[in-house]
């Protein structure tokens, strides 16, 4: 058994969600006719992903998943 993704609480609990949030901006920004992607438009997309995301109640949920804290040996 590998320990990486026990021990990788935020890969666990925030990046796989904030990678479905920012395509999910993404796409509903493409929708409204929108092409392409610079900086002025990547980084208001990320942060309108991330609030959705990095929220306390996420950020607990993702250590108390792997068994970190509270402590589950």
């Amino acid at each position: 058994m590998h320990s990486t993704h026990i021990l990788q609480p935020l890969d666990v609990g925030l990046f796989g969600p904030l990678q479905r949030h920012y395509t999910n901006a993404l796409d509903d920004w493409a929708q409204n006719g929108n092409t392409g992607i610079h900086k002025g438009t990547f980084f208001p997309l990320l942060m309108q992903a991330r609030t959705f995301t990095h929220t306390p109640k996420n950020i607990l949920s993702a250590f108390k998943a792997t068994g970190i804290y509270p402590l589950n040996p």
